[in-house]
């Protein structure tokens, strides 16, 4: 009697855990998780990456004629001294030594932006002269600037307060005296007279390097159309 009463108590308990009633039963005859959860959600459907284009080929270098007699070949590279030292900038050796020589450089003329001359003030002259036009406030007659990469500043916004880069060419135009030099797209090619050193430009601007362009060249005389021949002596 007392043997199954012992083994209705042990299922009783067993019962019981199977049933919560025990906790700490309850918890060791849970079932053991899987090691890892299954998802049975599905994945959204990812559209094909299109192909990277190819990146596009390099500039070709610009391919220059053969250098005149007596001309030096100048880059911009050549102006100062890299990289900057403690003293600023400093010109090269092959710089100085190029001062009043003839020299060849490829750039870009920078673009001065005058669209506000229309609105400059044009103050009266004392001496009872015209008065100059509204473009000379802001500009330089016979000048241009030469950059290494295309370049644009407007005097009538920023003033001096420009992103010009240190290697600014101040170019010196001579069939252009007293004129407005108009601005040409593209890069180009200038031959002419270096100048080096500190130089005041009429603009407040301080120049380090200049040029002075070559006279254009007289075109080739040609024979005249309107020309009558001479009537041949057939007796000679």
């Amino acid at each position: 009697m007392q043997f199954s009463s012992s083994l209705d108590r042990f299922a009783g308990l067993l019962l019981g855990a199977s049933l919560g009633l025990n906790p700490l039963l309850a918890a060791a005859a849970a079932p053991e998780p899987p090691p890892y959860a299954v998802s049975t959600a599905r994945r959204p459907e990812v559209a094909p990456t299109a192909k990277k284009e190819a990146p596009p080929a390099p500039a070709k270098p610009i391919e220059l004629p053969p250098l005149p007699e007596g001309v030096e070949e100048l880059k911009f590279a050549d102006f100062f001294k890299l990289p900057v030292g403690p003293r600023g900038l400093e010109s090269t050796g092959r710089l100085q030594g190029l001062h009043g020589k003839r020299v060849r450089i490829l750039g870009f003329m920078v673009k001065e932006d005058l669209t506000a001359c229309n609105s400059c003030p044009v103050p009266p002259r004392k001496d009872g002269r015209r008065p100059l036009p509204s473009w000379m406030e802001l500009t330089v007659p016979g000048r241009m600037m030469f950059a290494p990469q295309p370049a644009m500043v407007s005097h009538a916004h920023y003033g001096l307060a420009d992103d010009l880069p240190p290697q600014t060419l101040f170019v010196t135009v001579p069939d252009k005296f007293g004129e407005l030099v108009l601005f040409t797209p593209g890069p180009m090619l200038l031959t002419g007279v270096l100048s080096v050193g500190n130089k005041p430009e009429p603009d407040g601007r301080i120049s380090v390097v200049r040029l002075t362009l070559d006279p254009p060249t007289a075109p080739a005389a040609q024979p005249s159309l309107s020309a009558t021949p001479q009537p041949v002596n057939p007796t000679q």
